[in-house]
């Protein structure tokens, strides 16, 4: 028996990820009620700070444009809905203008990345946040014209992040707080 064909949502997620790469957000908080060890049993890497369980972004899980543990993922990941996907959704624009969002968003983050790998910054197992930061913090190392560059390119990656990804907390009020931490 054949598959069924992927949703106008589902190709729209695969092709973007960046609520799963490290990207948008640098960790993913997990809800009362959820099990950290049958996450961690699942390949999923969970970190504990205070009392607060996370899993840590980059997703181990996001792989190949597909989210390996889906039927099991945490209920943040369940409920997210980037910005995009709810506007495609509620038919404000179509697929095709959804899809061209995802690729100006992907084009401006291999500029960032080229970046980072111009200076070796290839530690692709940290959010790309942290790995900015990492290389806009070390004066001694990176030359400031460099640093000026990655942080240009980081603030227009960002501002297209906040406009067309990103939503407000206010979106998901049974949580009290965002799907994903940012």
């Amino acid at each position: 028996m054949d598959a069924a064909p992927p949703t106008a949502a589902a190709r729209l997620c695969a092709e973007c990820g960046l609520c799963c790469n490290g990207a948008m957000f640098h960790m993913v908080i997990l809800q009362p009620g959820e099990n950290p060890r049958a996450l961690a049993a699942l390949g999923l890497k969970i970190k504990r700070k205070h009392s607060l369980a996370y899993m840590p972004q980059p997703c181990r899980a996001h792989v190949g444009g597909c989210c390996t543990v889906y039927e099991q993922r945490p209920q943040r990941c369940r409920i997210f809905e980037c910005r995009t996907l709810i506007r495609f959704a509620q038919g404000e624009i179509t697929e095709s203008a959804a899809m061209e969002k995802i690729h100006e968003a992907r084009s401006k983050l291999a500029i960032v990345e080229a970046i980072l790998a111009q200076v070796g910054e290839t530690r692709i197992e940290h959010p790309l946040a942290k790995r900015c930061d990492n290389i806009t913090l070390d004066h001694e190392a990176n030359p400031p014209a460099l640093r000026e560059t990655l942080a240009a390119a980081m603030n227009d990656f960002d501002a297209l992040l906040e406009a067309d990804f990103r939503i407000t907390p206010d979106f998901y009020p049974q949580m009290n707080a965002d799907p994903k931490q940012g």
